[in-house]
């Protein structure tokens, strides 16, 4: 399992990192949406990092970053992710609050598929906003990774 998820991981970092070059690439025609969602899904990454590392949540999932800042965000995302999947136990559940102070509880191993998962339903949206935009969306398909 823990494999499987350093695997997922990877494909996550490539993909955010093409992303990134895209925005960088395309910075005349790249909307405040776009910038916006990307920059959500990294905080997000790093808002559930800390939860599972039990640490203090620094960061408002809604705080716009620069483009400048995507690349080394992601990296630091995907180290933290790969650091935690290597020292925990994938079923130890975990108790956290969300940011509007509910309590909840999931296991380690739920909560790093919904990583994964969040990041590719927002990375959808962004291929959608870079169409509108003009701009060639990049190609996310997990299995043309693979390929």
């Amino acid at each position: 399992m823990k494999q499987f998820f350093r695997e997922l991981f990877e494909y996550n970092l490539y993909v955010n990192q093409q992303v990134c070059d895209s925005i960088e690439s395309n910075a005349g025609a790249v909307t405040a949406r776009t910038i916006g969602l990307f920059s959500h899904l990294l905080n997000a990454h790093q808002i559930w990092n800390s939860r599972i590392d039990g640490n203090a949540i620094v960061i408002d999932p809604w705080t716009v970053s620069t483009a400048a800042a995507f690349q080394q965000a992601n990296l630091v995302n995907h180290q933290k992710s790969l650091e935690l999947i290597e020292i925990h136990n994938l079923d130890t559940i975990i108790n956290y609050t969300n940011t509007k102070g509910l309590s909840f509880q999931n296991s380690i191993r739920d909560i790093l598929f919904h990583i994964i998962n969040h990041s590719t339903y927002h990375r959808a949206q962004i291929a959608t906003a870079c169409k509108q935009s003009g701009i060639q969306p990049v190609v996310s398909d997990y299995i043309i990774y693979r390929r």
